[in-house]
């Protein structure tokens, strides 16, 4: 999802409880963690279908691109 013109660039699946953090690749305030961490991710989805071959990344996986027309990268 863009936020302010963004794409998505970086995406952590937290490993507490499977949440997902969709992000740009700039800096983030705690606030704007905060209300990242709470989107619903069908919903992200829809806006960069991209994201779909990102469905089994495990919980703590991370993966981030360095456009969005690039490949996504996957770390653990």
């Amino acid at each position: 999802m863009k936020k302010g013109g963004e794409p998505i660039l970086r995406v952590q699946r937290e490993e507490a409880d499977g949440s997902w953090l969709c992000l740009c690749d700039g800096e983030h305030s705690d606030e704007e963690l905060r209300l990242a961490a709470r989107v619903r991710w069908s919903d992200v989805r829809s806006q960069d279908p991209s994201l779909r071959e990102l469905m089994d990344l495990p919980e703590g996986g991370r993966a981030t691109r360095t456009g969005p027309d690039a490949r996504w990268q996957r770390s653990v």
